[in-house]
């Protein structure tokens, strides 16, 4: 993938990309931590999964989508 030119300024696609992605991450952590799967107790297993695997994703695209603005 190459470079983007937008408005008189070029744009890396790849960095564009990850910062989609970085996004999708930060909402599955909005939905892991929304659900109605919150209370542990009740939760099929099927649903604690997804809620521990979806949880850590909103801190990395945080993290992430930090990184690539403040380029």
């Amino acid at each position: 993938m190459g470079k983007i030119k937008f408005q008189g300024k070029q744009r890396n696609s790849n960095l564009e990309l990850l910062r989609i992605v970085s996004m999708m991450f930060v909402v599955l952590h909005h939905y892991a931590l929304y659900e109605p799967w919150r209370n542990l107790e009740t939760a099929k297993i099927t649903s604690l999964i997804a809620y521990f695997a979806y949880r850590p994703l909103g801190e990395i695209g945080v993290d992430l989508f930090v990184l690539i603005t403040s380029e």
